[in-house]
């Protein structure tokens, strides 16, 4: 399985202090440098990083068609652009990527893609955790936006609704 990241699943992960969940879910990972920079600004700010860093399992693989990553940059920011390249490039099974702009490009592309609650909701499923709340209202409370209404339909799917 071919799985290409964007930056904001992988700082998720990281609050989660679950980043090898991505590992045991889909194997090796695939980011291009753009994103490898965005998480390590992310280790300026104070977030540990270090797990990250030491993952062998994740591969920093930069994009070849520059001229597309250049046209992508028109609306995308440098890390989702180069996601979204790379994972045409190496014929994806799934990009994981939380932005809607960027989630809708790569779908108009053809691609798959998987975002945060996503990911949490097959871990759960494949019964690597027992459950994603606590998950998501951690990272809700550290920013993660989410739709009351969404918030309310993924924990329906996960059993886990009042």
């Amino acid at each position: 399985m071919v799985v290409i990241s964007d930056t904001s699943v992988i700082s998720n992960f990281l609050h989660l202090q679950s980043l090898d969940l991505l590992r045991t879910l889909y194997g090796d990972v695939f980011i291009p440098p753009a994103v490898k920079e965005e998480i390590n600004k992310l280790g300026e700010k104070g977030v540990d990083i270090s797990i990250f860093q030491n993952a062998t399992w994740i591969i920093i693989q930069p994009p070849l068609d520059h001229l597309k990553v250049d046209q992508l940059r028109q609306k995308l920011d440098q890390g989702e652009a180069e996601a979204i390249v790379l994972a045409i490039e190496l014929h994806a099974d799934f990009l994981l990527i939380d932005e809607l702009l960027g989630r809708q490009e790569a779908t108009s592309q053809g691609l798959a893609v998987v975002g945060t609650l996503g990911i949490l909701l097959k871990i759960k499923q494949n019964g690597y955790i027992s459950e994603i709340k606590p998950m998501i209202d951690t990272l809700r409370s550290r920013g993660f936006w989410i739709q009351n209404s969404l918030y309310d339909h993924v924990l329906r799917l996960a059993g886990e609704s009042d």
